[in-house]
């Protein structure tokens, strides 16, 4: 059954041409300025990448833009090393020095909901997007691309589904997102002096939902995250792994580990895998 899978899926892949780089669009792409600033971004901010490229465009047309290496990535190499300081998460919040309070302050939008993991980050991220340039991130809100998802479709457009169930799912979903709109809204409007009220509008609800949604990283971790760069990287049949690195903890071992939260830092593949090894031969 794996090896059915597997070749239907070269077939699939081979059919839609998306694993094939397309060079011209790719070196086009390397000259537009969004892509060059958020590259320099990267460079300037401690992003490393030596073994891969961005942007890379894949398909017939150039229609898919992700990460390729430029040399072959062995098992177990690290190849994208990101510094906690452009990772957009939860503690960017708490630590916000104008709106790090709201995060406390609304306990039941951001801790005891189903959602409050992902609303925690969409608020968040919708503060960065409505100061536009202004923003530390401006350079990575650019080169995010528009997702296409059903609960954003019209009733027109929902009525061409031939499922009922998923169209009436999707209309749901339209129904919660508005929902939770309203609530971050709400509370953001009790802060008038640190969030324009007047940007924060439902456009750009869907913009960083959409954001969070398909590029966040973290399912299995405390809170949510996004990791620019690293989630650049499509998936296809190659197997990826992202991995927390922690210079103390990793320097002084899992049994000179006092702290039982820290203990927890050591994973299987955390203590199998050489990260100083990685990071001397990179220069870092």
């Amino acid at each position: 059954m794996v090896d059915l899978l597997q070749n239907e899926l070269s077939k699939r892949l081979q059919n839609e041409s998306t694993a094939k780089i397309n060079w011209e669009v790719t070196e086009r792409l390397s000259k537009e300025p969004k892509y060059v600033a958020f590259n320099k971004w990267c460079d300037d901010n401690g992003i490393r990448h030596p073994s891969v490229r961005y942007p890379t465009a894949f398909g017939k047309e150039g229609h898919l833009i992700g990460l390729s290496s430029t040399r072959r990535i062995g098992f177990q190499e690290s190849y994208i090393y990101v510094p906690s300081k452009v990772i957009i998460c939860e503690d960017q919040f708490r630590n916000d020095p104008k709106i790090g309070h709201i995060l406390d302050n609304h306990p039941e939008a951001f801790q005891t909901r189903i959602s409050s993991d992902h609303l925690t980050v969409i608020f968040f991220v919708m503060t960065e997007m409505i100061k536009g340039e202004e923003s530390f991130w401006a350079p990575y809100f650019a080169i995010t691309e528009k997702t296409d998802m059903c609960q954003f479709w019209s009733e027109d457009e929902l009525s061409n589904l031939q499922d009922e169930i998923m169209k009436a799912e999707a209309i749901d979903e339209t129904d919660v997102l508005k929902d939770e709109f309203l609530i971050i809204f709400e509370i953001a409007a009790k802060y008038p002096n640190a969030i324009d009220i007047s940007q924060f509008t439902f456009d750009v609800f869907l913009q960083a939902h959409t954001l969070v949604c398909t590029r966040c990283f973290g399912y299995s971790l405390p809170y949510l995250m996004i990791v620019p760069l690293a989630d650049c990287a499509n998936h296809h049949t190659t197997d990826n792994q992202y991995e927390m690195f922690n210079s103390r903890i990793h320097r002084q071992g899992k049994q000179a580990t006092t702290k039982e939260e820290e203990k927890f830092y050591f994973t299987h593949d955390k203590q199998r895998i050489n990260f100083f090894k990685h990071f001397s031969e990179e220069g870092f």
